[in-house]
């Protein structure tokens, strides 16, 4: 609760918690190769509080300001529904 506070971050009930971290989100190697080449420590709270509920197929309301990480925040759950659809 208390980083949810800090952060801003309110989800609907019945939502999954956040990542906090990228090993939490268990990212495929390739994934995760290019976060760690990007220099990323931890998911952006918008990133964390987004990528459990939208990796489950719920849908996803995110409201972030600029520069707070709301592109990657939505685009890694679809690379990896690509990634699975592909296979």
């Amino acid at each position: 609760q208390g980083w949810m506070a800090k952060n801003e971050v309110t989800l609907s009930p019945g939502t999954p918690p956040p990542f906090m971290t990228f090993e939490d989100a268990q990212l495929p190697p390739s994934i995760m190769a290019e976060i760690r080449r990007a220099g990323f420590p931890s998911p952006s709270p918008i990133q964390a509080a987004s990528w459990a509920p939208a990796m489950r197929g719920r849908d996803v309301v995110g409201i972030a300001k600029t520069g707070s990480g709301k592109t990657l925040g939505f685009l890694v759950p679809a690379f990896l529904r690509i990634m699975r659809e592909r296979k």
